[in-house]
């Protein structure tokens, strides 16, 4: 467990300083850095860069040869059945990893503002419900 030392100018501020100023400087900062270290893990998971380079390939490489004219025009469309294939799976995958980066960024937008919302909230909460105690 970390234990922090406050500095000369930390320990004369107030409690209340430090945690708002924690929570509305430090922490937001150190969430957008996971989030975006979500992001890149995602992306480097889908490995969207190779799928795309290798978009128009075979799909596992799979390629025949053939020598006589009537092995040709058949090598020739499995060959292009094998890339029809590589390029569904590949624009699948990428598809799947967009959507996944898509909601983590949904969730860590509203997470986000979830956070910076809640001591606004609470605190209007508390003097709601001191007034509505005090008024009866």
């Amino acid at each position: 467990m970390e234990q922090y030392a406050l500095s000369e100018s930390e320990s004369s501020q107030s409690f209340i300083t430090l945690f708002f100023r924690w929570w509305y400087f430090e922490a937001p900062i150190k969430i957008l850095i996971i989030l975006k270290t979500l992001i890149l893990k995602i992306a480097d998971f889908f490995s969207f860069f190779s799928l795309l380079r290798t978009f128009f390939q075979p799909w596992k490489r799979d390629v025949m040869i053939a020598k006589s004219l009537n092995e040709k025009l058949q090598a020739l469309a499995l060959n292009m059945v094998s890339r029809l294939v590589g390029m569904i799976m590949r624009f699948f995958v990428i598809v799947t990893g967009l959507i996944f980066i898509s909601s983590l960024l949904i969730l860590g937008l509203l997470f986000f503002i979830i956070w910076i919302s809640v001591p606004i909230l609470l605190a209007i909460g508390l003097f709601k419900s001191i007034f509505l105690i005090t008024t009866e």
